[in-house]
């Protein structure tokens, strides 16, 4: 307002000297000294106007600077009163800050009713409730009410209290399910996922513990799988443990490792392997390929192509064996089978172990079809009788029940208790009888025995032929020791050696010769050649052609 008033002061004398200048200019003329007077006044009125102007701009301008500063003043104080307060009540807070960090007190407790975003907001997510989210790229999403996602990139928390921790493009989609890491995977109600890519967890309470594309079902309630890839476990409470492209269908089975296996049956369980099947209760394989244990509480344990299908059965290694029976066992070998209760085959190829608690021990196409009957070894060998045995021997038969055949071919043991041992073409067919080797030998009486030779036959009870050919032994406890065609039928009478002797009468005797005849009571024939000794205790004593007809004759006399 100053400067103003001095700049019109100004104006007004320069216009009024202008003025008066101007008439005296009309009334006279001005002198040259007073022209330049007159000029030099006027100039000095311009020029002090001009300065009075710049002067009262000046003041204006500091009028004005005066007046922001009493403003800035006036600012000043207010933010000091501001910060005066603020300083009193961060004093009073639950925070302490220093150099751009604030740290709560250790009484302090927040609560934030509808969520807190750490990061970017992600402006396709419709957030629910009480959400809590760590977004760096402002790509996940926690949808569900009270969810959470930390960190990690497009991860979704779709369902109430559900949580994502780090990861990529996981989705946690049930209640209370929660993913810790990985990628693209998806849990369910109350599931977890840990890590891994692709995994899948629908069933209540399950879990998933690494790997690629397993799948814990929605049927599979309480199911566990940790790592492996293209795994499914849909049996509650199903466990796997790594492996591939397998499948715990039954409740509460279990697999581990291996591939395209397939646990069905319920508390089923395989171990490594592959294209494996426990398809009954409590059924169990370990190791091996194209195995399947379909009998309750069978086990297999390695090989292929084994089938254990009777329950309790167990099959040990080798190929192509089943046991089929209660309790039966097979162990190695190929092609073999355990068919009844607790029949048992170990190794061998195309053995057969048909009755209860029968077995064969080795051997090609052996079969054990009596009850206990037992083979061990050797080709082709049936054990038709109860208790019977056969060791080693070849396209041979024990038929008789406790008969028992050893090494040899093609040996018949019929008789009860009937023993064989070695030689070929045997037979013993009575009870207790025995062949021990030889060739085309018979025991066909009681308690008989054929020790060698060949196409002997002891048929008298207790008989005995020792070597030789072509001798039989028809009497009672009668004895042939070697030679050739003798004949003993009396009960007690003994031939040795010789050909073609016969002995008819009891307790008689004849050593060596050929064609003799003894068929009196405790006659005897020594040598010779068509001897005769037809008395009781008669006895001829070599020599040809001789004859002692009479009781207690001699010849010679």
């Amino acid at each position: 307002m100053w400067s103003a008033a001095i700049n019109a002061v100004s104006l007004a004398t320069g216009l009024l000297c202008f003025s008066h200048l101007h008439r005296q200019m009309l009334a006279r003329t001005l002198t040259k000294d007073e022209l330049n007077e007159s000029v030099n006044f006027m100039v000095n009125e311009r020029v002090n106007f001009m300065v009075n102007e710049k002067v009262g701009f000046m003041h204006n301008k500091i009028d004005k600077q005066r007046t922001q500063i009493r403003r800035l003043k006036q600012e000043f104080q207010r933010i000091k009163k501001h910060r005066r307060k603020l300083t009193r009540r961060l004093k009073e807070s639950d925070f302490s800050c220093k150099d751009g960090w604030c740290i709560a007190t250790e009484e302090a407790k927040y609560l934030f009713p509808n969520g807190i975003v750490v990061g970017k907001k992600n402006g396709k997510c419709n957030y629910g409730d009480s959400i809590f989210s760590v977004d760096v790229d402002g790509k996940s999403c926690p949808s569900g009410d009270g969810s959470v996602v930390l960190s990690g990139k497009k991860n979704k928390a779709i369902s109430g209290r559900s949580v994502v921790i780090g990861g990529d493009n996981n989705q946690a989609q049930g209640d209370n399910s929660i993913i810790v890491g990985g990628f693209a995977n998806v849990a369910g109600p109350t599931t977890n996922i840990f890590g891994g890519e692709k995994n899948v967890a629908l069933g209540l309470h399950s879990v998933i513990f690494g790997g690629i594309s397993n799948n814990a079902t929605r049927h599979a309630g309480s199911s566990n799988i940790f790592g492996g890839k293209n795994n499914m476990a849909s049996g509650k409470g199903s466990m796997i443990f790594g492996g591939f492209d397998s499948n715990a269908e039954g409740e509460e089975s279990m697999l581990a490792l291996g591939r395209e296996n397939n646990a069905i049956g319920d508390s089923s369980m395989i171990i490594g392997g592959e294209q494996n099947e426990a398809s009954d209760y409590m059924s169990a394989i370990v190791m091996g390929r194209h195995n399947i244990a379909n009998g309750d509480f069978s086990l297999i344990l390695g090989g292929s192509d084994n089938i254990a299908s009777g329950s309790a059965s167990i099959i040990i290694g080798g190929s192509d064996n089943i046991a089929s029976g209660y309790g039966s066992i097979i162990v190695g070998g190929s092609n073999n089978n355990g068919t009844s209760d607790f029949s048992a085959v170990f190794s061998g190829f195309g053995n057969v172990a048909s009755a209860s608690y029968s077995s064969v021990f080795g051997g090609v196409i052996n079969k054990a079809i009596a009850a206990d009957s037992n083979i061990f070894g050797g080709w082709y060998n049936i054990a038709t009788g109860k208790r019977s045995m056969i060791f080693g021997s070849f396209y041979s038969n024990a038929t008789g029940e406790e008969s028992m055949l050893a090494l040899g071919r093609e040996n018949n043991a019929i008789g009860d208790s009937s023993m064989i041992v070695g030689g070929e073409k045997n037979n013993a067919t009575e009870f207790l009888s025995a062949a021990v080797m030889g060739r085309n030998n018979v025991a066909d009486g009681d308690s008989s025995v054929v020790l060698g030779g060949s196409n002997n036959i002891a048929s008298g009870s207790a008989s005995i032929i020792i070597g030789g050919s072509n001798n039989m032994a028809n009497g009672n406890l009668s004895l042939i020791s070697g030679g050739e065609g003798n004949k003993v039928e009396g009960t007690f009478s003994f031939a040795s050696g010789g050909k073609e002797n016969a002995l008819k009468g009891d307790y008689s005797s004849v050593t060596g010769g050929e064609k003799n005849k003894a068929t009196g009571i405790f006659s005897s024939i020594s040598g010779g050649f068509n001897n005769f000794a037809k008395g009781g205790h008669a006895s001829v004593l070599g020599g040809q052609n001789k004859k002692a007809k009479k009781d207690f004759s001699t010849y010679p006399k």
